[in-house]
């Protein structure tokens, strides 16, 4: 298969995905984003598409109310040890998995907090480009809101620190990132 066939069956995958959560969500913000990965990285990505049928992932901005201001809230968010700033808690979807269940596995994998996941916030389609002359390979990425239930809030697995913010920080893993605050 070349690159240029894997990218369109991902881009052809990742437009079914973005069509069906409007048809099931009505209107919604959708980014689209370029993401630099190693090649070992977007050849896992061709990989899992090949073998299993998944591509994407799922996240949520977990939101608590203030101590101080029980009516507002504060964000919990992430940072990955790879240095790009502070993210929301994510994964990659498993086969089977709905996106609400991926984002929910996500903050408990990276977080250790169990939350209950509310609506979507964005549609992400991110372009999975390494340095080779291959085409980018799209797959899409939902983020949710969430709240928070049971649990102690620590980092997990590749997530080096967490924070609670009350506004978002300067250094965002992506700037729409600012935009679900």
């Amino acid at each position: 298969m070349t690159g240029e066939r894997e990218a369109a069956r991902a881009a052809q995958e990742t437009y079914r995905v973005i069509a069906d959560l409007v048809a099931d969500h009505g209107e919604l913000m959708t980014v689209h984003r370029r993401w630099e990965c190693p090649p070992d990285v977007r050849d896992q990505i061709v990989e899992n598409f090949d073998n299993v049928g998944v591509l994407g992932g799922a996240g949520a901005l977990v939101r608590r109310p203030t101590a101080s201001h029980p009516t507002q809230h504060e964000t919990l968010l992430v940072r990955y040890g790879d240095g790009q700033g502070w993210s929301d808690a994510g994964v990659t979807l498993q086969p089977g998995e709905s996106f609400r269940d991926c984002a929910k596995r996500g903050v408990a994998a990276t977080t250790g907090l169990n939350v209950t996941v509310g609506s979507m916030l964005q549609a992400h389609v991110l372009y999975a480009d390494d340095w080779t002359d291959r085409d980018p390979i799209a797959r899409p990425f939902v983020l949710f809101e969430a709240h928070q239930g049971s649990g102690q809030a620590e980092p997990h697995g590749e997530v080096v620190d967490l924070r609670w913010f009350d506004t978002p920080p300067t250094k965002l893993r992506y700037e729409e990132l600012g935009e679900s605050f």
